[in-house]
């Protein structure tokens, strides 16, 4: 399979899980030949070594690492239609939106492109105190954010001394929780799930 995969005939969504198998092996012929594929990646392209993730997942298993995963949490953070938080975007119909590429780009560069109104923001009191949320509402006197420790935290404008535009609330270390293989089904869940949940299937978002 190795030898196939090197002759460049194999089907993309095979690729992952023969080298999965690979690594596993304590067998040196396959390490070498698996070695030899990983040093055939472009360097200019820094999804390299991701791009077997966006073929052949399993979306079942997606939805498990989705909704049960708790060191991942991404239902603290996002709705699935009536489910989760709001601290991230909405979720339900996201396979419609955007592509498996722009899906894995999200999680691995999170700040590349942030949704609009998802952007964190800190601000300083002038008595002391710095907090940090997503915006959820503002007026000409008052600042409303919501954070997953503090909950939603009104200011008095009057009361900021500085505020500035963090970064995405995602962080870029998610990815260290992913082997490939999870990733590769989590994201073929999101590209999906719009087909496993009845509720998010009639009325996407």
């Amino acid at each position: 399979w190795l030898d196939r995969l090197l002759g460049g005939n194999m089907a993309n969504e095979l690729i992952l899980d023969v080298l999965d198998a690979a690594a596993k092996s304590s067998y040196e012929p396959l390490a070498a030949k698996a070695q030899e594929y990983e040093q055939g990646r472009a360097l200019d392209d820094r999804f390299a070594v991701y791009r077997e993730v966006l073929y052949g997942g399993d979306p079942e298993k997606g939805r498990k690492l989705y909704e049960e995963r708790l060191d991942l949490a991404c239902a603290r953070c996002h709705r699935l239609c009536d489910l989760g938080g709001d601290v991230g975007p909405n979720l339900a119909g996201i396979g419609l939106r955007l592509s498996k590429e722009k899906l894995l780009q999200s999680i691995l560069y999170p700040n590349d492109e942030i949704s609009p109104g998802f952007k964190s923001v800190s601000v300083e009191l002038r008595e002391g105190g710095f907090y940090a949320g997503i915006v959820k509402d503002e007026n000409d006197s008052e600042l409303v954010l919501s954070s997953l420790e503090d909950g939603d935290m009104t200011f008095a404008k009057a009361d900021i001394s500085s505020r500035s535009v963090e970064l995405s609330a995602l962080p870029e270390q998610l990815i260290n929780l992913l082997t490939n293989t999870v990733l590769r089904d989590l994201i073929d869940f999101l590209s999906q799930h719009l087909f496993l949940r009845p509720s998010c299937r009639a009325r996407p978002s």
